[in-house]
């Protein structure tokens, strides 16, 4: 079965590889990276049903280039910074859904 397969990569984007089983699969792509997630949000998602993705700031670009490649639209961002007076994010929370064939129900807030 699946479950005792062990993962033998995994895709860094930047730092080492963490030590902490437990921690790991939050800060690194094993199971797939945005593009996968929002694949997969948009086969599913039908009618007003929403999918909502924590990612790390670095991927934001990423994020909308899967969001748009899916069908998707951003409909809510919520950045969070780690330390007052960052400049940047440390990560940021996406509310998508599923683009509609009505124009005035997408409103694309990617940016």
């Amino acid at each position: 079965s699946d479950k005792n397969k062990a993962v033998n990569k995994a895709v860094i984007h930047e730092g080492g590889m963490p030590t902490c089983k437990q921690s790991a699969p939050a800060r690194c792509e094993f199971r797939g990276g945005m593009e996968e997630y929002c694949s997969a949000a948009s086969c599913y998602l039908h009618g007003s049903g929403m999918f909502v993705v924590c990612e790390n700031w670095l991927n934001h670009e990423r994020t909308i280039l899967a969001a748009k490649a899916y069908n998707l639209c951003i409909i809510k961002q919520v950045r969070v910074y780690g330390t007052e007076g960052k400049d940047s994010p440390l990560f940021c929370v996406y509310v998508m859904k599923r683009k509609s064939n009505d124009s005035k129900d997408n409103d694309d807030l990617s940016t």
